[in-house]
This record gives C-alpha cells, sequence and structure tokens, in this order.
C-alpha cells in the first residue's frame, strides 16, 4: 500500500482560540520569514514540538470562524506559559487576519483523520481534511484518481469515538495530491456512516482545548506575550 510512511503520523490537536474583534487577532498573529506565528497562552496544552494542530480561531458576537493548519514550534515556559504555533502558509494566515471569516454554518467540518481510499483495484493511504453531509476533502494522494471515478472511503484505525464502516463516493475535483469527493447519498451505507462520522466530529470539536483572549490584553498597544522565538518580529 502506497504512502502508508508519510501517512502514519497522529491525528492533529483540535485548539480553539476565541477573540472579541479582528484587530486583537491582528495582533497576535504575526507572519515571519513567510511563516503565520501564533502564541496559544495554555499552561494546560501539553503538545510538544512538531505536533500537528488544528487551531479553529473565532471573533466574538459575529459567530465568525477560521481554520488555520499548522504545528506547535515550541513551548514557552516562561511568565507566560503556552506554546507558540506556526502555520506555513503565510497566506492563509494573513486572511485569517485580514476577514471577514466565513460563518461556521458555511463550512464543512475540519478534521485530520488517516483514512484508506478505494479505486478499482488500488488502495491508498491519505488524510481527510474535512466533510459535510454531501461531501468531503482529501489530500495526500500518492496515486492518481480521476474526476468522476467512484471511491470507497475507510476509517484507518479509528480513535475512540469515531464509527467504524465505510461510505463510498465520487471524485469530482482533483488538483494535485489533493481531492473534493461527493458522497454518494442514494447507498444507504453511505448515508449512515457519513451522519454518525459528522456527529462524531462535532463532538470532538466540543471537546477542543479553548482560550479566550484576555480583556487585560492589547490595550494602549500592550501584547501579552513572551517575544517571538529567535525570528525578527514583523507584524501583519
Amino acid at each position: 500500500m502506497s504512502g502508508a510512511t508519510s501517512q502514519t503520523r497522529a491525528s492533529s490537536a483540535l485548539l480553539r482560540y476565541r477573540f472579541d474583534d479582528v484587530r486583537q487577532l491582528r495582533e497576535h498573529l504575526h507572519v515571519v520569514d513567510g511563516r503565520g506565528l501564533l502564541f496559544f497562552r495554555d499552561a494546560k496544552t501539553a503538545l510538544g514540538s512538531g505536533h500537528q494542530v488544528l487551531l479553529e480561531v473565532t471573533l466574538g458576537g459575529a459567530d465568525q470562524q477560521s481554520i488555520l493548519r499548522g504545528q506547535v514550534l515550541g513551548r514557552d515556559e516562561g511568565r507566560s506559559e503556552g506554546v507558540w504555533l506556526e502555520f506555513p502558509d503565510a497566506r492563509l494566515a494573513r486572511r485569517a487576519a485580514e476577514g471577514p471569516l466565513a460563518s461556521r454554518r458555511q463550512r464543512r467540518l475540519p478534521i485530520d483523520l488517516m483514512i484508506e481510499m478505494r479505486a478499482d483495484t488500488s488502495t491508498q493511504l491519505c488524510r481527510l481534511l474535512d466533510l459535510s453531509l454531501a461531501g468531503a476533502r482529501v489530500t495526500g494522494l500518492s496515486n492518481a484518481v480521476d474526476a468522476g471515478a467512484k471511491v470507497e472511503l475507510k476509517l484507518v484505525a479509528p480513535q475512540q469515538g469515531l464509527p467504524a464502516g465505510s461510505c463510498r463516493a465520487e471524485v469530482v475535483r482533483k488538483t494535485s495530491n489533493e481531492a473534493a469527493l461527493r458522497f454518494l447519498r442514494d447507498d444507504a451505507e453511505t448515508r449512515m456512516f457519513v451522519s454518525r462520522l459528522q456527529l462524531a466530529v462535532q463532538q470532538l470539536w466540543l471537546k477542543a482545548r479553548e482560550i479566550t483572549h484576555p480583556p487585560i490584553c492589547c490595550n494602549g498597544g500592550a501584547v501579552l506575550e513572551p517575544p517571538l522565538p529567535h525570528l525578527s518580529r514583523r507584524l501583519l
């Protein structure tokens, strides 16, 4: 089975950071050397360097959301105990800080799960990026799959709380190593599995580690966070 070695990393940790407004987000989200950096101030977040994360950024009062995919850059053990998060796509970080952010009702549920995708006689491992009741997006494809192809999806060693089983889908768009899929809703097994999986992912996000922007921060230009880790500082 191709692609297994590169796909065996653990699922991403789910984090949430609530800001009052986009001005606060801009103060805390930095772009340095083409990377987005943000400090997640939480002493109880026990994640090591390199751990993959999905960060949900929300703006209070507007029910707006953006998802950033990245990893833990390092931990700060000083007075501002927490972890620095790194996002390799600085353009995405800039868009998240410039807004407007997308309403959660208009977004698929973001997730990071390893799945097995079967198409005709070929089988490959890839990552599930997001899903809704209608479709999903996968990445890390190692074998060619054409638009219009019918595929079967199955979670690899599903973690506790996630359903066992499989579903069927059609490839509607393929770019590079990613593909957009449409679930075959006329299949009863697919409808049941997708409904259970979406509910399970919603439950996972309810348990995400969450912090709220401190009220005393960003007042009078004072941003409560440690210096950027060994990098020259450049705000968005």
